[in-house]
């Protein structure tokens, strides 16, 4: 039995509370989920991505999995000012995960920051997120 306030156990597919989405017309845009760990993990180490964001360059598909841990415990708080509120950036028709996009605490204010694989570079894609 779990102590009162103690994390849910997550499945390898667990995914924001009420399984909110936001759809453009390329993108869907939904929670993480722990499945995602080896995609996250290669867009971590392209090239363009590890320059902008090298503090997101993951080891191995363990660490990444332990980032969307983390990441997936801040939905119910909904807030980022509280800690990041990061999304998957999926191609609308494939569902292939293709990056993501964030809301985190940037002094009194809330920053937005995005990040796109190569191959979906210079689409429009990060216009829609």
């Amino acid at each position: 039995m779990r102590e009162p306030g103690a994390a849910r156990p997550m499945s390898s597919d667990s995914v924001l509370d009420g399984g909110v989405v936001l759809r453009t017309p390329s993108l869907t845009l939904r929670g993480f989920r722990l499945s995602d760990a080896s995609r996250i993990l290669a867009l971590s180490r392209e090239a363009t991505l590890a320059q902008r964001i090298p503090d997101q360059v993951y080891a191995n598909e363990r660490e990444a999995a332990e980032v969307l841990r983390y990441l997936v415990a801040q939905y119910p708080l909904a807030d980022p000012r509280s800690g990041p509120y990061v999304l998957a950036a999926c191609m609308a028709g494939s569902g292939d995960l293709v990056g993501h996009v964030g809301f985190s605490a940037a002094g009194d204010e809330v920053e937005i920051g995005y990040a796109i694989g190569m191959a979906h570079q210079n689409r429009g894609l990060a216009t829609q997120c």
